[in-house]
């Protein structure tokens, strides 16, 4: 079985009792993950993911 066969649900959500805080959940139904995250993390990692498409976009199109 491939790793890729089990979808994976990533989100955040703004933690309620700490402004500037957020949540960070992952699962993919055999690991879990939850992570307390600020807002300097969470773009970072935005910024992250656009670079990662925008790489994928572009090789897609080279095909």
């Amino acid at each position: 079985m491939s790793m890729f066969q089990t979808p994976t649900r990533v989100w955040a959500n703004a933690h309620p009792e700490y402004p500037g805080l957020f949540e960070i959940h992952s699962d993919s139904g055999d690991i879990a993950l939850n992570q307390v995250a600020t807002r300097q993390t969470l773009e970072a990692l935005r910024a992250s993911i656009n670079d990662a498409l925008a790489q994928d976009d572009l090789r897609r199109r080279r095909r």
